[in-house]
């Protein structure tokens, strides 16, 4: 009996590699090196994390000198909402922002799991001034299990005209 090509689905939770990303892993995975050391190697392992961080950079609209890179998702979730008092996110966020803040306000979401950004606006307008500095709406850019898209410009615009912070999982 043939073989049957297989057909890859589950690229909610991997998606293979891009070219350019293996080229640029491999060339980053060559000798072991501390970037932070002054030796060739080091020298040579930070302008490769410096090019990085302008690149990314660039592509989020900020200074490089904000970013921090961290070892993966969770970490990054864990070090955003640690820096906050009030976390609002919403009631089908990753496990990992969920454990991080167990008391967070929950938005909820419609029947195709969008986030109610009604509702969102609600819990918003309920703040009283002096806690928005401290809040942080936290809501993933597209769920890990469904594959459902946030409408974040409209999360982001809604937190803006509140004075409250935004952060999105987008791993």
């Amino acid at each position: 009996m043939a073989r049957q090509p297989q057909l890859y689905l589950d690229n909610n939770a991997t998606t293979a590699l891009r070219p350019d990303a293996v080229s640029a892993m491999q060339l980053a995975m060559g000798p072991p090196s501390n970037p932070s050391s002054v030796h060739g190697y080091g020298r040579a392992a930070r302008m490769i994390v410096e090019e990085a961080r302008a690149e990314i950079a660039m592509l989020a609209g900020c200074r490089g000198a904000d970013l921090v890179f961290t070892s993966g998702g969770t970490e990054a979730n864990n070090l955003a909402l640690s820096m906050f008092d009030t976390i609002i996110t919403s009631a089908v966020e990753h496990d990992s922002v969920m454990q991080a803040a167990p008391d967070a306000k929950r938005i909820p979401v419609d029947s195709e799991g969008r986030v109610d950004l009604a509702a969102l606006g609600e819990m918003l307008d309920s703040l009283d001034d002096a806690a928005r500095p401290r809040t942080l709406v936290s809501v993933m850019t597209a769920n890990n299990e469904t594959g459902v898209i946030q409408p974040v410009d409209e999360i982001v615009a809604l937190a803006k005209s509140a004075g409250v912070a935004v952060h999105s999982d987008m791993v």
